[in-house]
């Protein structure tokens, strides 16, 4: 758990510091818009003190007329209506006389509140005062105690939130790309670097167990023959010598940088290979204790090829067969049926064994890397040879007692390698027969032509499936766009033009499966498929 934390410790260290570059820029953003919030709103403050001081003079001169007829209401009404405009703050009116008794004494809310005579504004309230006088006669005092709240924007806190907390929202986007480019070349390119050499690492043990799972089978062979060996010295000579062969197995592990596997797969006659795989085996076990019976048998119906590297092939069918040889057997005698057959598209190798078979318990698991009943396995054995199968686009099966509760048959199928048929149409006489070397070094069927009329007399005898490569600059004034035409009318689905022309164009000639460049035949069988 420990390495697994230190292993991903980059991929954290990114995280988390990508949460934390988000937080400081929306923290900065949030202080910033608190701020100028505040700061606009204390210049809004003193705009508003003397915005309220003028809204209320000019109402004086009604206040004052309201006051003289005992209008007491009236003026509530008109302080409050002049105070609405900044957004209804809360207040408190107080009228006076000469005298000063107080003659009203009223809140926002038209409600009575207590008379104060010594009225002073604290922090957050403006206070308006003003004598009430009739030419030169004095009538009384009004007096506005004003709650200075309402200064804290009364417009939409939606539009100044946007227009002010615009520029702090970029700089997220711009501080974790700045965050980016630093995590990249510190972080997540060292990261991968060291994945890649774990991932390298990986490859490289398996490997190592699969070339030493290989290998044991020989070993052991070696050893039983070894004992049957009268000549004693010659024997304990052989016997150093596998002891050495296990040592270098088990040093391996310290020299396995720069192992490369290198396959090279191309069509072979699968009969052949079956034929030396048989041969093979019988020489392997034919003095192997307990005594090993190999019979065969072979269907050949369509003498099919398989695209597949000959040391992977008998590897692969070596391993079932040494499966079978050293599964669990009651018999004395082990015998093993190794067949191959074909159908029309595929190839079939089947190992069938006269074992005690496969318990349910590990039937699940038998392709799982790693997994082994053996004492001294690698478990990376069946797991090969399904990655291999898998590779070759072919798939393997196995079905276990058989036969009153015994017996195991593994089945691998493979596609044929099937040849493909190209028509070429061309007026040059060697270029003709350069292409037609070509393809059929590739394992596939050629048939030539130098003029139209006596490809399209051959026309109808093709195969839907058959390429056609046309030439489309012709010597007698015609082209390969017209011949492509009348084979698209006959269904051929697989009709290119081959020009020299780099302006022809795909939209001019619809019907066709492709244009291709002239200039590399190579070039042009790989992107047909053929190469």
């Amino acid at each position: 758990m420990e390495k697994s934390k230190e292993l991903f410790r980059p991929l954290t260290n990114f995280y988390y510091g990508s949460l934390l570059v988000i937080m400081i820029a929306l923290g900065a953003g949030a202080f910033f818009l608190a701020s100028s919030f505040i700061q606009n709103e204390q210049k809004r403050a003193s705009i508003s003190s003397l915005q309220v001081e003028q809204s209320l003079e000019t109402e004086h001169r009604y206040i004052v007329e309201e006051f003289f007829t005992s209008s007491y209401e009236s003026i509530f009404i008109r302080v409050s209506h002049s105070l609405q405009k900044f957004g209804s703050p809360k207040f408190e009116l107080y009228l006076y006389n000469n005298e000063g008794q107080c003659l009203l004494a009223k809140s926002e809310k038209d409600l009575e509140i207590p008379c104060k005579t010594n009225i002073s504004a604290d922090e957050g309230q403006l206070f308006y005062k003003s004598d009430l006088k009739l030419g030169s006669t004095r009538l009384g005092t009004i007096k506005v105690l004003i709650e200075d709240r309402f200064q804290f924007f009364t417009g939409s806190i939606l539009r100044y939130a946007f227009v002010n907390y615009l520029p702090i929202l970029l700089l997220v986007p711009l501080l974790w790309i700045v965050w980016a480019f630093f995590s990249r070349k510190y972080i997540l390119i060292p990261f991968y670097r060291q994945m890649m050499a774990l991932e390298k690492e990986k490859v490289s043990t398996d490997i190592i167990r699969q070339i030493i799972h290989d290998t044991k089978g020989e070993i052991a062979s070696l050893d039983l023959a070894i004992c049957e060996l009268d000549d004693r010295e010659k024997a304990e000579e052989m016997k150093q010598t596998l002891n050495h062969i296990r040592e270098s197995f088990s040093n391996l592990s310290h020299h396995k940088e720069g192992i490369v596997t290198t396959v090279r797969e191309v069509p072979l006659k699968a009969n052949d290979l079956f034929n030396d795989f048989i041969e093979q085996q019988k020489i392997k076990y034919k003095k192997h204790s307990p005594q090993v019976i190999i019979e065969s048998s072979s269907k050949i119906d369509f003498d099919h090829k398989v695209k597949v590297d000959s040391n992977t092939f008998y590897r692969v069918l070596s391993n079932l067969v040494e499966n079978s040889v050293t599964a669990p057997n009651s018999d004395k005698v082990i015998r093993l049926k190794i067949n191959f057959t074909e159908t029309k598209d595929k190839t079939i190798f089947s190992i069938e064994d006269n074992g005690d078979g496969i318990s349910e318990e590990i039937k699940d698991k038998l392709f799982i890397k790693g997994f082994t009943t053996k004492k001294t396995g690698t478990g990376q054995g069946l797991a090969y040879i399904q990655e291999v199968v898998k590779g070759w686009k072919g798939k393997i099966s196995f079905e276990t007692k058989i036969l009153d509760g015994r017996g195991t048959i593994f089945t691998i199928e493979i596609p044929a390698y099937l040849k493909t048929k190209v028509v070429i149409l061309d007026d040059a006489t060697k270029l003709l027969y350069r292409y037609k070397k070509i393809v059929e070094r590739f394992g596939h069927q050629t048939e030539t032509f130098e003029d139209i009329s006596s490809l399209l007399n051959r026309s109808e005898t093709f195969d839907t499936d058959t390429i056609f490569l046309l030439d489309f600059n012709l010597s007698d004034s015609s082209n390969g766009g017209e011949v492509a035409k009348k084979l698209h009318h006959l269904g051929m689905k697989n009709v290119y033009l081959h020009s020299g022309n780099p302006s022809l164009s795909h939209d001019d000639y619809p019907f066709v499966k492709g244009i291709l460049s002239k200039g590399n035949f190579m070039e042009t069988i790989a992107q047909v498929g053929i190469g």
